[in-house]
């Protein structure tokens, strides 16, 4: 099992958003507008477009068997469907975009006046909701290795999203000191989704890979990725 339900999480399973000049250059121009408008979000808060993704499922490897068990269950699922094309694997390419700024909503959907994180809404360009369908049994099939213990934190449904601003995060793991001054503030995002409800950051893309990757952003904004799998 990978660690009991509270225990650290290490590693997550996630989509990669690939890299463009039109998706770094969109995001650049987010990040001045939001540095030149709104005052109390850091710079630093501001996540880079080469740490996008989609986080299908998160867990607790904590040892170097947990993380082989995961690297294996990764490659028997590309197995599965190079061989049996298993009903887990979407028919044609999962292809997305992003577009507006949001939160997590409370019951009801009110928006919160406060939150330390913000994401880029996630639009399904497959057709018949096939991202989501495939990231859900993504996450069932990891949860019945015993790779994903079920918790408050992992068993909500994948809720498919794009960090863009995390206020409480480690810039570096080089010192002691890596977390900043904002690591515990939060800002009101209501202007921000007002402003930029309808900005595109990502037109309409082919996801290409499957990974699991290590928590924590490098200093160079990158997950490091510890194994993956081309998508069809």
């Amino acid at each position: 099992m990978s660690g009991k339900s509270g225990s650290r999480l290490t590693h997550f399973f996630s989509l990669r958003i690939p890299q463009s000049s039109s998706l770094t250059g969109s995001v650049v121009s987010l990040h001045e507008e939001i540095m030149r408008e709104f005052k109390d979000i850091p710079s630093e808060a501001l996540l880079p477009s080469s740490s996008y993704h989609l986080t299908l499922a998160v867990c607790s490897l904590t040892n170097s068997q947990l993380v082989e068990k995961a690297i294996n269950g990764l490659y028997e699922l590309r197995l599965r469907f190079e061989e049996e094309h298993d009903s887990i694997w979407p028919n044609a390419p999962l292809v997305v975009s992003l577009r507006g700024l949001d939160v997590w909503r409370s019951y009801g959907r009110r928006i919160p006046d406060a939150t330390g994180i913000m994401f880029a809404k996630v639009v399904d360009e497959s057709g018949d909701g096939a991202i989501q369908t495939f990231a859900d049994a993504v996450k069932n099939y990891f949860i019945n290795l015993g790779l994903v213990i079920l918790d408050e934190r992992t068993s909500r449904p994948v809720s498919l999203h794009a960090t863009v601003i995390k206020m409480a995060r480690k810039i570096s793991s080089r010192s002691k000191d890596s977390r900043s001054r904002y690591v515990n503030s939060k800002f009101d995002p209501r202007p921000l989704i007002q402003k930029f409800e309808c900005r595109q950051l990502l037109s309409t893309t082919r996801l290409p890979v499957l990974e699991l990757c290590r928590m924590g952003i490098r200093p160079d904004g990158t997950y490091e990725c510890v194994a993956s799998i081309d998508l069809p």
